[in-house]
């Protein structure tokens, strides 16, 4: 078993200090080892390793086994996680800013490639939590057939288009500021909750949406419609939703529903009597009733 002696210097660990095959017994910390420029094959690491700041550090090599989490935040000179790699604890590359690949059909515990500017992809993973990819500003494809066990975070990832339509998610969905975003697919009809703040080119949301918790669609300003069948179990967002023309009758929220700057609105007289007290309405909207003309309302304020 090779071990760096306890107490060097982290600043002055060479590539020479860690030789293939080498295994080290508990946490390894080689936080700020500038001079550092490249892991052994086959390294193993029976706690955490934690490589946090290696800013010198562009290739890991292929066949790393760490038992606890692999920390790698801010190793901007880092290209490619290792092939092969096997870890036991969540994955961390928050603001490796060279990051461009991820070996596809990669097994994560969790995923945090937050802050990866140049990532333009994510292949193909099974990810048993949660995947972190906020503020990826080129990322513009993540791979079909993914499966995501626990909350999926894509703030601000403005170059992103489309999800797979076989990605198999049933958690918490980020995707505020995801600008580019035009639609959902019809397989995350069931989510924990919705953040889909001002997805300025969204406008088509899955049919029979079903959200355990809240939902916020505030400044969707291309949203037309929202599906038959919708229904939240927290609260509902709409400000600002200036395109949404219409409330489906068959609508069903828990808790509130805000409609302010939606002006000119359509909303069933089913959706105010089965929300009483709940709809914070806009300035002017329109009620249809249920079996006759539709009659224009002002606003209760």
């Amino acid at each position: 078993m090779t071990r760096l002696a306890e107490g060097s210097e982290r600043q002055f660990v060479l590539n020479e200090d860690l030789v293939a095959g080498m295994e080290h017994k508990g946490r390894l910390d080689l936080s700020k080892s500038y001079l550092l420029t490249e892991t052994p094959e086959n390294m193993r690491v029976s706690g955490a390793l934690v490589m946090k700041d290696c800013v010198g550090l562009q290739k890991m090599g292929s066949g790393l086994r760490v038992k606890g989490d692999i920390i790698l935040d801010g190793c901007t000179g880092l290209r490619e996680y290792p092939e092969n790699a096997k870890v036991g604890g969540k994955v961390h590359l928050q603001g490796c800013t060279g990051l461009t690949k991820i070996p596809s059909n990669t097994k994560f515990k969790s995923l945090s490639v937050a802050a990866c500017s140049a990532l333009t992809e994510l292949p193909t993973m099974d990810i048993q939590g949660d995947l972190f990819a906020t503020q990826c500003y080129v990322l513009n494809k993540i791979g079909p057939g993914s499966k995501i066990g626990g909350d999926l975070y894509l703030f601000d990832c403005v170059s992103l288009r489309e999800l797979p339509n076989d990605l198999e998610f049933s958690g918490g969905l980020n995707i505020e500021g995801c600008r580019s975003l035009k639609s959902l697919p019809d397989t995350l009809s069931n989510l924990r909750r919705l953040e889909a703040q001002d997805c300025r080119s969204l406008s088509r949301l899955p049919n029979n949406l079903k959200i355990d918790g809240y939902c916020d669609l505030s400044r969707c300003v291309s949203l037309e419609t929202l599906p038959s069948g919708m229904s939240v179990g927290g609260k509902l967002n709409l400000n600002g939703c200036t395109k949404l023309n219409e409330v489906p009758s068959d609508l069903k929220v828990d808790n509130t529903i805000s409609l302010l700057h939606c002006d000119g609105i359509r909303i069933p007289q089913e959706v105010i009597d089965n929300h009483p007290d709940q709809i914070c309405f806009p300035a002017e909207y329109e009620v249809i009733p249920p079996a006759a003309e539709n009659t224009a309302k002002p606003s209760c304020g």
